[in-house]
């Protein structure tokens, strides 16, 4: 039989695979659990790219001679290529409480409970790089790896959100904060989540849980403003956008909704400041212009000169960034009526409303023909009513 095996391991080395399989298979006929011929057997099957075939032979190779180490590795390497993680990993766990140990068990070790500093650097590539589906396979191929991997579930968590699966985000989100619940990050990040789904107070928990963990945590101090003004907690939603604008002093978004919520709560005036001090660190922030202009209709400290000077140099800041001016080559010199058209996200319940339907009253139709481009896709009453002064 030791003749038969080594005539075997001679075809083996020489390439010659079916005389080898022909003798492997002679020598089990007799031994059926003959460790080496079982073993070769399996190394035949994954040359072949027959991975799955060579599982019964490398097992029963194991069980025969557990004391010899390339069985226990032929194993657990198949189990890896046939993405059986689980079980390579229990296999790895009982051959180290057998003594099992070398470089090459300890980068299996590697592989099966850590992803490597290549995998993760190449998962955060493809984020930076906005490859977001390439990220969600990645993730996912990660995960069942590692699925205790709190990492990777966070990254997976925040790229559905980008591809917009909420609910699969919030899924992957919730597990990644089971795994590492001292994470602000995932906290946070669960946190925007159950923003985008609109359960405020789960969103508030998190958030306030990422403060606790990292009390200097600017973002999770404006989101969780934005969720106490929306849960009517006026008072408390002021003071964390003043903590967020006190750690990141050019937080612009952060001073801007603190003028949203101070002129909403009538103090037009340090509105206005807010305002005010966004377009001194920000100028080009349209949003801090327009609401800046917004508060002049509601103080008297402001003449109608100083409103319309205002209006000029914020008209005049955003014609300075223009790249490409419109040019409209299909026109009539002479058209019977004008067609104008009004770019807006705000055709809806919104002061906008109020200054522009007096104006659209008096458009005489017969000479100017008007057209609304909406960027929002809510709409309410306000919408149906404005309806009837656009052509489309």
């Amino acid at each position: 039989m030791t003749d038969l095996l080594q005539q075997a391991i001679q075809h083996h080395r020489a390439g010659e695979l079916p005389q080898a399989e022909q003798l492997y298979r002679a020598i089990l006929e007799t031994q059926p659990n003959h460790p080496d011929a079982n073993h070769n057997l399996g190394v035949l099957a994954v040359a072949m790219n027959k991975t799955e075939l060579a599982l019964p032979f490398f097992k029963l190779a194991l069980e025969t001679n557990p004391n010899q180490m390339q069985f226990w590795l032929s194993y657990i390497d198949a189990l890896i290529k046939t993405e059986q993680f689980d079980l390579a990993r229990a296999v790895l766990k009982k051959g180290l409480e057998r003594g099992l140990s070398g470089e090459k068990v300890e980068q299996l070790a590697i592989y099966l409970n850590e992803p490597t500093q290549i995998e993760l650097e190449k998962l955060l590539f493809l984020f930076n790089q906005g490859k977001y589906t390439e990220v969600e396979l990645f993730a996912y191929s990660l995960i069942q790896r590692f699925p205790n991997h709190g990492f990777c579930w966070k990254v997976l968590g925040t790229v559905l959100q980008k591809l917009g699966h909420l609910e699969k985000s919030l899924e992957a989100k919730i597990k990644s904060v089971q795994l590492s619940p001292n994470d602000a990050d995932a906290n946070y990040n669960l946190g925007n989540t159950f923003q985008d789904l609109g359960r405020w107070n789960d969103a508030k928990k998190h958030y306030l849980q990422a403060i606790a963990i990292q009390p200097n945590y600017a973002e999770a101090h404006y989101n969780l403003a934005n969720a106490l003004r929306k849960l009517e907690f006026l008072q408390d939603a002021e003071k964390h956008y003043r903590i967020a604008t006190k750690i990141k002093p050019d937080y612009v978004e952060a001073y801007v909704n603190l003028g949203n919520l101070l002129s909403h709560q009538g103090d037009v005036k340090a509105a206005e400041n807010c305002y005010y001090h966004v377009t001194t660190i920000k100028p080009h922030y349209a949003n801090a212009h327009s609401y800046l202009l917004g508060t002049y209709n509601y103080t008297t400290n402001h003449s109608p000169e100083s409103c319309l000077a205002a209006a000029k140099r914020f008209g005049q800041i955003f014609s300075n960034v223009v790249k490409q001016r419109f040019i409209h080559s299909n026109h009539q010199l002479q058209p019977q009526r004008l067609r104008i058209g009004f770019v807006s996200g705000d055709f809806l319940t919104h002061p906008l409303y109020y200054f522009l339907e007096g104006l659209l009253a008096q458009i005489d139709t017969t000479k100017i023909e008007l057209f609304a481009y909406s960027t929002n896709s809510k709409t309410d009453e306000v919408t149906q009513q404005m309806k009837s002064y656009f052509a489309g």
